[in-house]
């Protein structure tokens, strides 16, 4: 119950006190996306959540199950009307991700719309509906510049990133670098398996390597360019948007992880776009690409 006990006790707990404290539409608008961002985590990984009966403590304290389609309707209308909201007013808590740029928040919205009208695509639920969604959120192109991340990290004792301070410090050895990840970054001849994995057995394993200050990431600028050349090659008929969106995640991956400018290594090699004769093939490499990006960077997507 660890994951489910630190959402909803902790981020979505934190999240309601913020929004019954502040009648500040700014505030209440970044808030609403981060209580979005945690029910979206808590739907893709059990499915059903605590929604609408959720949060009301010892007044109600064996909610019922919703289905992931309520919630994320739900989430998706409390952004809608949180954003709709919105007087121009600065925000007045703190904000450790865009130091208070509504715009980039704004962004992060939109970023989130577009992960979840995909899934709904996917999950044949109003597909038409959220394909023309989809499309219009690409071409409209408002989202985040950057990264999405809580980068407030020191390497002192419980000023660590929480991840490397519970594996690294509390639980080592747990983790070891998957096969399908090793193997697929050898076979394309990519430099990012230096990155988070280290071969340091005698008999040639391979093991992870965590940073103590590395920020959390909400949302990568390279997953987001990902879905923009997904939603491009699938439902805009668009090869050179695909391409241009496809190579800016694969750059946007290899910059954040400190391989700028080695990133044609691939993009000119076993990943380059031409390589790809078919559409399947084009999706085929931005989904392997999105999951590459996605390795040591967003552990829940």
């Amino acid at each position: 119950d660890y994951s489910y006990r630190i959402l909803f006790a902790g981020a979505l707990e934190d999240a309601k006190q913020v929004l019954e404290k502040t009648t500040n539409p700014a505030d209440r608008f970044a808030t609403t996306i981060l209580r979005a961002y945690a029910f979206q985590i808590m739907v893709d990984n059990t499915s059903d959540s605590p929604y609408s009966e959720a949060l009301q403590g010892n007044a109600n304290a064996t909610p019922k199950w919703d289905t992931g389609e309520t919630v994320y309707k739900g989430i998706l209308g409390e952004i809608d009307a949180a954003e709709a909201a919105l007087d121009g007013s600065g925000m007045d808590v703190p904000d450790l991700i865009f130091n208070k740029n509504i715009a980039q928040w704004k962004g992060f919205a939109n970023a989130l719309r577009l992960r979840m009208y995909l899934r709904f695509i996917d999950a044949n639920i109003d597909a038409a509906s959220y394909t023309e969604k989809v499309k219009t959120l690409v071409q409209n192109n408002e989202f985040f510049t950057g990264d999405v991340k809580l980068d407030c990290f020191l390497d002192e004792t419980d000023k660590r990133n929480p991840w490397y301070n519970t594996n690294a410090v509390g639980l080592t050895g747990n983790h070891c670098a998957a096969y399908p990840l090793v193997s697929y970054l050898s076979s394309t001849g990519d430099p990012r398996i230096a990155y988070g994995i280290s071969k340091t057995d005698a008999d040639g394993k391979y093991d992870y390597s965590i940073g103590a200050t590395k920020p959390v990431y909400f949302f990568t600028q390279a997953e987001l360019q990902f879905l923009i050349a997904e939603v491009y090659a699938r439902f805009h008929n668009d090869d050179a948007n695909a391409k241009s969106a496809y190579e800016a995640g694969v750059t946007a991956d290899f910059a954040v992880r400190g391989f700028a400018g080695q990133e044609n290594t691939i993009l000119e090699g076993a990943c380059a776009w031409s390589a790809a004769s078919t559409q399947a093939d084009k999706l085929n490499f931005i989904y392997m690409q999105k999951w590459v990006s996605l390795f040591y960077m967003d552990h829940m997507e």
